[in-house]
């Protein structure tokens, strides 16, 4: 490759963020290169030098844009609660790559709860987080009003709390898969399940699946 100026390799990284790791060396310890490169594509910070990737205060100024970008940061940093705080309200997502010492934290689950992205998928801090915050109330009632499937990641007590099972049939009718036998049963929580999808019908018990109030209710 031709030599190039800092300005040049910018504009490169900047049109693909992975052209980073053809760079010559000096721009993958180049901060500006290096953040115009992630600011394109997250990846792109795995090809920056060990140097920058070990800058607190680099990475710092990375994750509050790009959380994402954290898992290519140093060891040491990814286990840094304040980067790892940055990170997370960037995107919630970013929790769940946290280590297991982080997942411990009350504070970083409730951050990446209370992000404004709504979970959907299977994507939800609550399957990652630490045992110990699937039977906490709070935390499971926060969790399924992001996403009423949330409530399969709960403590077995919890799948059993008829609060907490509204809540989630409410946000998806399907949720009800999720909740205990005792709940399936309970014609409140099925009815909600089925104004919200009429195919949540399937998870509910055997009785109330034949129960002539919600059988008129499926049909419309």
């Amino acid at each position: 490759m031709a030599k190039i100026d800092q300005k040049t390799a910018i504009k490169k990284v900047s049109k693909q963020g992975l052209e980073i790791r053809n760079l010559p060396e000096e721009f993958k310890n180049d901060e500006l290169v290096v953040l115009a490169a992630v600011e394109n594509d997250n990846y792109a910070l795995y090809f920056a030098s060990k140097e920058l990737k070990s800058k607190r205060e680099f990475i710092k100024k990375v994750v509050k844009k790009f959380g994402g970008a954290l898992q290519f940061a140093d060891e040491t940093l990814k286990a840094d609660k304040e980067i790892a705080k940055i990170a997370v309200k960037s995107h919630w997502i970013v929790y769940n790559h946290l280590n297991e010492f982080l997942k411990n934290d009350k504070e970083l689950l409730e951050l990446a709860l209370d992000s404004k992205s709504r979970l959907i998928s299977n994507d939800t801090p609550l399957e990652t987080c630490a045992l110990k915050f699937k039977d906490d109330t709070d935390i499971v009632k926060q969790a399924v009003k992001k996403w009423g499937c949330a409530i399969q990641y709960a403590s077995d007590r919890l799948r059993n709390d008829k609060e907490i099972g509204l809540i989630a049939v409410q946000d998806v009718g399907g949720a009800l898969e999720y909740l205990s036998e005792r709940l399936k049963n309970d014609k409140e929580i099925v009815v909600a399940a089925i104004k919200n999808d009429s195919y949540a019908l399937q998870y509910a018990s055997t009785t109330l699946q034949k129960d002539k109030d919600i059988l008129k209710l499926v049909k419309g």
